[in-house]
């Protein structure tokens, strides 16, 4: 939907607000919506993330004045939207989901430094605290949950029926892109795990630190010297996790923990955890983590490749591929269907696959692929060259289409209507 656009937005405000928080702003008002005003800098923001994009390349001065134009008339809309979704009594965020909305979003500024160290000396540089960074951007991150909440509600009230499809292809169908070239594919994935001598070197590592945690030594400080998780940088916090955020082995010993308690060592397929819970809000766990990851050795290696080879013998001559997969891949959800995975624009594939099968036609079973993955015994399928859209063949996504199509113009009535109950004055966008 076009107003994605509004949450990368709120990353770069983020972003902003550590860099530039002393910098010269131009701050003439360049827009008011009831008592809400737009800033001429905030249209120069989202004009310098654009032009970042490369999206003025080759542009004269005046189509850039005229994006101003359309960055500040999106500006107001959003503002309009917030205004709805505010009045909108249907629609509640909680403080719980806002805090956990502003922890991710200062994720992601975290991430965009090269380390945490670093991170800290900017906000240090600027004269911040992480707590003032959570407080000047507590409101925004409220206002955005909420203007979200309110486009996913008119999204899911929207329903088309199949002349509205119909309607919707014969309006668009020459302005829809060709369906690409595209291939069908199976596959029986080995996944290449560590061998018991290595969970075995592991454990010991995560059970001789256990000893030094009982005993009494700083979870957070031993978490960012030993833990292979990148969590580790900020003493293994997870912040609030609720059930179905983590994998079961781990949310069933974590969950049980009471406040201050820390767990025994716990083994997942990530490899061995010690957890310790800090708080509890209702269903959700504050909690930290200390993970001594399980990485593959060389000898791992090769038994995976072993195994895989000659499930790639045995189909090459003759076994049933859907049945091997269903005995032997370790892709739990395509297992179930005989290992099928769809069908993929060739050009969206990744390289190893394209790479792999090439021309190979359907019925061609690949030798064993390497992945990030494991190892895949790849069996082509099925094969379409590039064509127009079809009523008929892609109908589930002329739905989704047309039901986007609708849910927009019944946004931008709303838009509109509101626009005619509330004072908008636009003053300036221009430079």
């Amino acid at each position: 939907m076009r107003y994605t656009i509004l949450t990368a937005m709120l990353l770069v405000v983020l972003w902003c607000g550590i860099n530039d928080a002393h910098s010269e702003v131009v701050d003439r008002i360049a827009a008011v919506v009831d008592d809400q005003i737009i800033l001429y800098s905030e249209i120069l923001a989202q004009v310098q993330m654009l032009a970042a994009q490369g999206a003025f390349e080759g542009r004269t001065e005046a189509s850039i004045d005229s994006v101003k134009k359309d960055v500040l008339g999106r500006m107001i809309e959003d503002k309009l939207i917030l205004i709805l979704a505010q009045e909108d009594t249907t629609i509640k965020v909680t403080s719980a989901q806002i805090k956990d909305a502003l922890d991710e979003h200062i994720r992601e500024v975290r991430s965009r430094f090269p380390s945490e160290q670093s991170f800290q000396s900017q906000l240090a540089d600027e004269g911040l605290t992480l707590k003032d960074l959570q407080q000047r951007y507590k409101d925004e991150v409220k206002n955005q949950l909420l203007k979200e909440r309110l486009l996913q509600k008119e999204f899911e009230a929207t329903n088309v029926n199949n002349q509205e499809v119909k309607d919707f292809f014969a309006a668009f169908r020459d302005s829809l892109p060709m369906r690409p070239a595209s291939i069908k594919l199976a596959h029986i994935l080995i996944r290449i795990k560590p061998g018991e001598s290595t969970l075995e070197v592991k454990r010991a590592q995560a059970e001789s630190l256990h000893v030094r945690l009982v005993a009494g030594e700083d979870f957070a400080e031993l978490a960012k010297q030993y833990s292979d998780d990148p969590t580790g940088a900020n003493g293994g916090d997870l912040g609030f996790i609720q059930h179905g955020d983590m994998v079961p082995e781990f949310e069933k010993v974590a969950f049980s923990l009471a406040p201050g308690q820390i767990s025994g060592v716990v083994q997942t397929d990530f490899g061995f955890h010690i957890i310790k819970a800090e708080e509890r809000d209702g269903e959700r766990l504050h909690c930290r983590h200390i993970l001594f990851s399980t990485i593959p050795s060389a000898e791992d290696t090769a038994a995976a490749m072993v195994r895989a080879d000659s499930i790639y013998q045995r189909v090459q001559n003759g076994d049933d591929f859907e049945l091997a997969a269903k005995e032997s891949s370790d892709d739990t959800d395509s297992r179930v269907f005989g290992g099928e995975l769809g069908w993929y624009a060739l050009d969206e594939m990744s390289p190893e696959f394209k790479e792999a099968i090439g021309d190979s036609p359907a019925g061609s079973i690949i030798s064993p692929t390497m992945s990030s993955e494991g190892l895949h015994i790849i069996k082509v399928l099925d094969r379409q060259p590039e064509r127009p859209v079809s009523l008929e063949l892609d109908w589930d996504n002329l739905k989704e289409l047309a039901r986007r199509d609708k849910a927009n113009r019944k946004l931008q009535q709303l838009i509109n209507e509101a626009r005619s109950q509330h004072m908008v004055e636009v003053r300036d966008s221009s430079g």
